[in-house]
């Protein structure tokens, strides 16, 4: 993954507001990233950009190799699917389905056969440890289990990188601790790139690189992480 001055603006009536200012980055296979910063400092920002959710406004973005820059809509959403997990604060699970019709939803995106697809999302959920929540729905599931669920998806398509945003922010100490050593067994052990936005120095401090910004640029990139920075 490699950025090279990027630049986002959103247009407003008044205006155009610049979230980010030329952001130039290179994520190798493999890492395990915190993105931290304070509020407004382009994090989301920078993360939907790397998960080709939104498209620079300037620079050029190349995954895998490719330019994606100027891939057009149907061609991001496939490469997403193919390439890029994604795990949210707020779960973002379907509260009519159980857990395995959860997992297997991004391979009904790309139409896998349901039997496959089933087979699949259940190895997902016994790899995250919900070999016995299978046939659960969200609402009876606690917050660190409906995370779990939230990261069987993002890994059932097996997939290049895993984005997560604020993975931690929604849960106590204990159950963050444990969706923190659950990022960082599937970093170590399956090799996934691994980039996580988060206000949590803790989290941060367990990361092997830190990228730290501000008002839309890159202050910092570190392989340690000073817990003295605000990230109020």
């Amino acid at each position: 993954m490699v950025l090279e001055n990027v630049r986002k603006a959103y247009g407003h009536a008044t205006g155009s507001v610049e979230a980010l200012k030329g952001i130039d980055l290179s994520i190798e296979r493999g890492e395990l990233i915190a993105i931290v910063g304070q509020s407004g400092s382009g994090k989301s920002t920078l993360m939907n950009v790397l998960g080709l959710l939104a498209r620079p406004t300037a620079g050029r973005y190349r995954f895998d190799g490719e330019d994606v820059a100027d891939l057009d809509a149907d061609r991001r959403a496939a490469l997403r699917n193919r390439s890029i997990g994604f795990v949210f604060q707020s779960f973002h699970l379907l509260p009519q389905m159980v857990a395995i019709e959860n997992v297997a939803l991004p391979l009904y995106y790309r139409q896998t056969p349901d039997a496959e697809a089933g087979t699949l999302a259940r190895q997902a959920l016994d790899k995250v440890g919900l070999e016995a929540r299978v046939h659960h729905k969200p609402g009876e599931l606690s917050g660190g289990q409906q995370q779990r669920v939230a990261i069987a998806r993002a890994i059932v398509t097996r997939p290049q990188v895993i984005l997560a945003d604020e993975p931690t922010g929604a849960l106590d100490s204990e159950t963050g601790e444990e969706i923190l050593s659950l990022f960082l067994e599937l970093n170590r052990d399956d090799g996934i790139t691994t980039i996580m936005v988060t206000h949590n120095p803790e989290v941060a401090a367990r990361c092997e690189r830190c990228l730290v910004l501000r008002d839309g640029m890159l202050l910092s990139d570190t392989r340690s992480f000073d817990k003295h920075i605000s990230l109020a």
